[in-house]
């Protein structure tokens, strides 16, 4: 929610901060992941 979304913004990538919608598609992409294991197991 909104606590992760700040603490995104507090996390500075090579001095840049990280763009939300990359953030947005990788919280995406690791939560696809994780439903794909949990099948599998």
């Amino acid at each position: 929610g909104r606590e992760a979304m700040q603490l995104f913004d507090q996390i500075p990538v090579d001095g840049v901060k990280v763009e939300p919608v990359l953030v947005i598609g990788l919280l995406q992409a690791c939560v696809l992941l994780c439903a794909n294991s949990e099948v599998r197991m």
